[in-house]
Order: C-alpha cells, then structure tokens, then sequence
C-alpha cells in the first residue's frame, strides 16, 4: 500500500549435503566340504550396512557388487532418514577356481540412492563405495567423509596330499587285488615352507595331510614297517610332489613297500 513500509517474509536458504556410507564386512572363508583346505566350492559370507550420514533424506537405495554378483539388492528400509542405518540380507559367495588360484578376493560394492530436500523435490543421486572397517589403510579417492577400503579375504594356499603303502606281494610295483594296505607306518612330511608334520597309515595303508601348497617331500620311515626285508618296489622314497593350491592329489607312483615278511 502506497505510504507504508510492508516487511517481506524471511527466505531461508538450506545447503543440502547428501552423503551415504557403506560397510561390507567377510565373515571369512567356511569350509563347506570339511576337507581342511580351501578351495572352489567353499563360501564367502558378506555382511553390508547403510549409514546415511548427509542431511536430507535418500530413498530408493540398492547395492550392488559385480565380484560376487549381486545386482540391485534393495536395501531395508530403502527411504533412509538422515542418521538412519539400513541393511541387507548376507550375501553368500561361492569360490571358484580362478578365486583359489589368485590366493585373494578383493571387492567393492556401491550403494546408489536419489537425495530428496526438505521440500520434496528430488536433490540429485548419491552412491557411496564399500569401506571395509577391518581394512586398516582407510583410502578415500572420492573425498567424502568416510574411507572407501576394499573388503580383502585371504585364501589360505594349501592342498592335499594322499598316498599309500602296500605289501607288493608279487613285486610288480602295482598293488593288485589282494595285495593289502600296510597300517600304521608313519610318513614324516616336510611341507613347502620347511615345517615338518607327521601322518600315520590308515589300516587300508592309505594316507592323507593338508599341507602349504608347493613342493611337499614325503618319507616313509622304515623303522614303523613290519618286521622283514623292505624292497621298494614302487614309487620313490623320499617323494617330492608339487601340491597346488586348492586341490588334492595322490603322490606319484605312491611311495609303497615290497615285504618279504619272516
């Protein structure tokens, strides 16, 4: 109105910060198989938590991490207020081959959401990369307020080796049906890192340790056969055998016994 002094309404003004954080945890390598090594077919449980640590409210949250294939996994609740935390379900991942022979698995997952502002209108996307909290390095190549480790599960580099021991009766440095299994010899194993272990024969003669994967020396101690002559009638004693990581396998020729028993 014309003469008078009118005071227009205050604009606030609000910054929107959106910022997401996203934790992925291994529980470590299970193994399936209770074989006592790990290789394809063992599992991975992944465990993943949502923080969103921004201003604004996020909605419309999924993960995903190709590694293990996980695609679009909504997370719960998918609307996260701010200082709201959501989750989803444990991830199970299966080994394979390739995982075994790298000795590692490294992965990153990305949660994605859209910002909304007090308003209601939409404030753009916002994703996060997966900070692994027992990952001490603490990187953040995006600068946002959290670090962004990869989750890193160490496979442990070990296989089996199997072998047997046999009364050779006829001396052909086969074992032919009816030619027994010899129990109770001891082998002493010198694994691939030096240490040494020992194994006992089954009653069959037959026999099998974990050890480090790499060049594993087997020696049958001759003093735990049965009395009489020993000639070795196949096989090499000490053997020296390659073991992979992640497999099982049987000397070769296994190291066994030819007894002339008195």
């Amino acid at each position: 109105m014309a003469g008078t002094t009118v005071t227009e309404e205050n604009n606030g003004y609000f910054i929107v910060e959106s910022n997401l954080a996203l934790e992925k945890t291994s529980g470590g390598v299970v193994d399936t198989n209770g074989n006592g090594i790990t290789d394809a077919g063992d599992t991975i449980t992944y465990s993943f938590t949502v923080i969103n640590n921004g201003n604004v409210q996020v909605e419309n949250l999924v993960i995903n991490d190709n590694t293990i294939g996980l695609i679009n996994a909504i997370v719960t609740p998918s609307t996260l207020l701010p200082g709201q935390t959501g989750t989803i379900v444990d991830q199970v991942y299966t080994l394979t081959s390739s995982d075994i022979a790298a000795g590692v698995v490294i992965n990153t997952a990305v949660v994605d959401g859209g910002s909304i502002d007090p308003n209601g209108d939409p404030a753009g996307p916002v994703s996060d990369d997966s900070d692994d909290p027992n990952n001490p390095a603490n990187v953040n190549p995006d600068a946002d307020t959290d670090p962004d480790d990869p989750t890193i599960t160490n496979l442990t580099a070990g296989g089996i080796l199997n072998g047997v021991v046999f009364d050779d009766e006829n001396g052909n440095g086969v074992q032919d049906a009816g030619e027994l299994g010899i129990g109770g010899v001891t082998i002493d194993i010198t694994n691939s890192d030096g240490t040494t272990q020992q194994v006992i024969t089954n009653p069959d003669g037959s026999w099998s340790v974990v050890v480090p994967a790499g060049v594993t020396t087997s020696n049958i101690d001759e003093t735990t056969l049965p009395n009489g002559t020993e000639v070795q009638t196949a096989g090499t004693d000490p053997t020296t055998t390659n073991v992979a990581a992640g497999t099982s396998v049987g000397e070769p020729a296994d190291g066994s016994k030819h007894q002339n028993l008195t």
